[in-house]
């Protein structure tokens, strides 16, 4: 007799589903099996706009697509939260062409003088071999020479420390030079909050030493407090005469509404991107924001981003599409946090479009993982973000972006005015700008996959607090679903 698991998940002899195509790609190595799989997916596909079905989205493996500005997480592999084995055949099964590693002093450099690679070499050849393009961050300290390896440690005791500094300046060359052929970008550190002076002498003096043997490299500024933490490190840089160096100025804009976290006029670790944006590019118009490192929980987390709200499978789901859509629409380069859940010494974090238990082991993939794959597989290079626009229908708020994939027209339309929330209930024949202009269109629920017809010179859509996607037929590529049962 199958027996249920609590809350999340059920046992797979009791889900009785239409066709759903699942752990596509093959399971991590070692499980010959999967035991259980997610309610909330069978509750999504369970739940369909009220039109008739076509078939499903057809996704693309990261080899299959030539470029895009996509991201995935794949961090704190440098103080096993996680386990790359256990999740590494799932990274080109997304068609995500960029992954997020950190680099791992403390786990490289163990005795003075001696640097193991062994353990980054099996991430950074991984990723490339399989048509995916890693950047890294440089980072954390090391207790070899008294300073912390931990986010949010204080940097001053490293920068401040003739021994530790030049240290950290040796591995920096060590790590450049060992993976310049393979790594294009390169990011200073993690989130070193309200460290501005600190962190600027750090950039300015990492920064000389990265172009020193990696003279074409593109150098990402972490996220850190707007605007005095930035400032600072302008300031350092521009002294040291590296700023031509920099691509990127990284954000991390948790907010709970992923709508809300664009415009206004905060100051802080999450202030406005377009914010940062302007501040950015009136200082050097080469540079850009980068959305480096955002996710949702799946869950109530006591600690950590977006903690103390009750998120699930559901709300993480819409949160993380409308973050993609704000992001994609302003031609921002966007990195998911993470690819799977990470085991923190006092925690597990939720945000992983893949599921782990206790162990780091596998338990499935999370219909964030299936929606993610959606738009990395649609939004390639050749998708130009054209405007972005709200509305107003029914007393609520619409977020409307518009894209051109070769030549044609798409659009997105979202309820964007509050927070995700659980309900999976479609508010029928909500009124949509430029919905009528498509001659054949069809409806796109980017979370399923689902395609879906749309009647031509229709001016509404079916619509959630999660992002759906309008084009004309030609423009959506089907899969053929009978083959693949």
């Amino acid at each position: 007799m199958p027996v249920a698991c609590l809350c999340c998940s059920t046992a797979l002899a009791d889900v009785k589903t239409p066709f759903v195509e699942d752990d596509v790609g093959g399971l991590p190595p070692g499980v010959r099996t999967r035991h259980v799989a997610s309610t909330t997916w069978k509750a999504f596909n369970e739940a369909p706009p009220p039109l008739p079905r076509l078939g499903t989205l057809r996704t693309r493996r990261s080899g299959e697509i030539a470029a895009s500005s996509w991201s995935v997480g794949c961090e704190c592999l440098d103080r096993d939260y996680a386990n790359f084995e256990m999740y590494k055949t799932f990274l080109p099964d997304l068609g995500v062409k960029w992954a997020r590693l950190q680099s791992g002093w403390a786990k490289t450099e163990r005795t003075k003088g001696v640097y193991d690679f062994a353990w980054l070499d099996t991430q950074v050849d991984y990723l490339v071999t399989n048509a995916i393009t890693p950047w890294v961050t440089l980072c954390y300290g090391n207790p070899l020479y008294n300073s912390g390896k931990w986010l949010g440690m204080a940097m001053a005791p490293l920068v401040d420390n003739p021994e530790g500094f030049a240290a950290w300046l040796a591995y920096v060359e060590a790590t450049v030079a060992r993976y310049r052929d393979r790594v294009p970008m390169w990011e200073i550190w993690n989130e070193p909050y309200d460290q501005g002076k600190a962190y600027g002498r750090l950039c300015a003096e990492t920064i000389s030493r990265i172009v020193k043997v990696q003279p074409k490299a593109e150098i990402v500024i972490s996220a850190c407090r707007f605007p005095s933490d930035t400032e600072a490190v302008y300031e350092a840089v521009r002294e040291k005469g590296v700023a031509g160096a920099i691509r990127y100025w990284a954000c991390h804009p948790y907010h709970q509404n992923p709508d809300a976290s664009y415009a206004g006029f905060a100051k802080g670790l999450h202030a406005p991107v377009e914010r940062r944006r302007d501040w950015v590019r009136a200082r050097n118009p080469k540079w850009d924001v980068l959305q480096g490192e955002c996710g949702c929980p799946a869950q109530l987390e006591f600690a950590h981003a977006l903690c103390n709200v009750p998120w699930t499978e559901v709300s993480q789901a819409k949160w993380v599409l409308r973050r993609a859509m704000g992001d994609a629409v302003r031609g921002i380069f966007s990195s998911h946090f993470a690819i799977t859940d990470n085991h923190y010494p006092n925690m597990i974090q939720s945000y992983g479009l893949v599921r782990c238990d206790l162990l780091g082991r596998f338990v499935y993939r999370r219909p964030i993982y299936y929606a993610m794959r959606n738009v990395y597989g649609f939004f390639d290079a050749d998708v130009k973000p054209l405007w972005f626009e709200k509305a107003v229908a029914g007393g609520r708020e619409i977020s409307i972006a518009r894209f051109a994939k070769k030549g044609r027209p798409v659009l997105v339309a979202w309820f964007s005015d509050a927070r995700p929330d659980d309900s999976l209930a479609w508010k029928p024949n909500v009124p949509v700008p430029g919905v009528a202009d498509f001659p054949d269109p069809v409806l796109v629920d980017l979370v399923t996959g689902g395609v879906y017809a749309l009647p031509a010179g229709k001016t509404a859509l079916p619509l959630r607090d999660s992002p759906v996607l309008v084009a004309n037929r030609d423009v959506v590529e089907i899969k053929d679903e009978e083959a693949m049962k």
